[in-house]
């Protein structure tokens, strides 16, 4: 859902693994032709209404937070596996206990880890009470334009590096939907908020996200740097949500 949001190279990619339709909703037709010849055959376009009544082991969310509100509860009572990009949901505690509650019912939210990786470093830590995380997120202010018009600032306006904000992530997934979704994931995994850092810089052509995760006898740092896409996506978001569907596919040993 939001299929518009992948590229081509994303739909030949799923298509190789242990899929056997790919049921397409967007409204963007030109970009749909582009899609469906990558797809090895296997994509079927359909509309929001008839997918969300289909009975779908599998569905990729991407369709933002007011269309994934309304459609994310209703795919859970259906038994799917909801794969959520919109993972800003999971910041309104209403909306969470609602989706835990559909949840039990047979489906399962899957959260993939966007462009922060090290979940599984950082969910280990959710253990010590002293365990601490921070996330710098530098993009071109373009991919930022939620969270600069959020703080009062014009995208097309920015000509410096600026700090757009510094604090609990939660605080800025609250006001701010978009852009900083990924944020969520490393949320989830230390069972507490994080600390964030995003920076708009208008000499940047890719997102770079730097991450330090912090205990008594841990000090571990990451930093990632992604190119973006024709979509607007970080390039390696695209492969946490592939990462999550061959993790469906997959039998036997599995890490984690």
């Amino acid at each position: 859902m939001g299929a518009d949001r992948f590229t081509p190279e994303f739909y030949e990619r799923l298509a190789s693994l242990c899929v056997d339709k790919i049921y397409l909703v967007t409204d963007d037709i030109v970009y749909l032709n582009k899609i469906k010849g990558s797809c090895k055959g296997k994509c079927i376009v359909t509309d929001l209404e008839n997918a969300v009544a289909m009975s779908t082991d599998i569905v990729v969310e991407a369709l933002g937070f007011e269309l994934a509100k309304k459609v994310v509860k209703e795919l859970l009572l259906r038994g799917s596996k909801v794969i959520l990009t919109t993972q800003s949901l999971l910041i309104e505690e209403e909306i969470k206990k609602e989706l835990e509650r559909a949840n039990e019912k047979g489906g399962e939210i899957i959260v993939p880890f966007g462009a922060t990786p090290m979940l599984d470093l950082i969910e280990a830590l959710s253990l010590l009470s002293d365990s601490e995380v921070y996330i710098e997120v530098k993009r071109p202010p373009m991919f930022l334009k939620s969270a600069l018009k959020e703080a009062g600032l014009d995208p097309d306006s920015i000509d410096l590096e600026v700090v757009v904000y510094e604090g609990p992530a939660s605080f800025e997934l609250k006001r701010v939907k978009e852009d900083i979704n990924t944020l969520m994931a490393p949320i989830l995994a230390l069972g507490k908020d994080i600390h964030v850092k995003i920076i708009a810089d208008p000499d940047a052509d890719k997102s770079t996200y730097k991450i330090r995760a912090k205990a008594k006898g841990i000090n571990a740092h990451y930093e990632g740097v992604y190119e973006i896409t024709e979509r607007g996506l970080s390039v390696i978001v695209e492969y946490s949500v592939l990462r999550a569907i061959a993790r469906e596919c997959k039998r036997g040993i599995k890490v984690l």
